[in-house]
């Protein structure tokens, strides 16, 4: 069963090869719909004005995976990857192939937190902590930070903090 506004046969309706045409065509399509970037806020669950960030001339904001999602859904629409002529990469050397899935590389534990990528890594960790966890790490490090400086503050008898 076909939804509302649904069409019956599905068709090319835009070429995109960046990601300034993918905008085009979101704007293309919006138009065609007579669609109104309130609207697909509304019906997408998107903060209001979101849409409209998304697909102005200039935008305020990148789509991300949850939000390209959303926009396809909302506009009925869905993309398609193809082969467009000759391939210009060529595979030098058989052990830098990038694998299409799997786990993530482990990171070294020396490196581990100097690089980028070492800081997202303990970004996901802290995400997946409870919040009494993440504050404890938290309060751990920031003594750390404090006690390497020399301002550690005790407590006197009295109450009030001494360095």
């Amino acid at each position: 069963m076909q939804g509302a506004g649904s069409e019956a046969t599905p068709k090319i309706l835009a070429e995109c090869r960046n990601y300034d045409e993918l905008i085009c065509a979101f704007r293309a399509r919006v138009h065609a719909l007579e669609g109104v970037c309130e609207d697909i806020d509304d019906v997408a669950g998107l903060p209001t004005g979101y849409a409209t960030k998304l697909l102005a001339r200039i935008p305020a904001r990148n789509f991300g995976r949850l939000s390209l999602g959303l926009m396809l859904t909302v506009l009925g629409l869905k993309l398609a990857v193809m082969t467009d002529g000759e391939v210009l990469l060529r595979r030098k050397n058989a052990r830098h192939v990038m694998p299409a899935e799997g786990k993530p590389r482990k990171l070294l534990p020396s490196t581990m937190w100097t690089s980028e990528g070492g800081r997202r890594a303990r970004a996901l960790q802290l995400l997946l902590l409870s919040p009494a966890q993440r504050r404890a790490s938290a309060r751990k490090a920031a003594r750390a930070r404090w006690s390497r400086n020399g301002h550690i503050a005790t407590r006197t008898e009295g109450g009030s903090p001494t360095s």
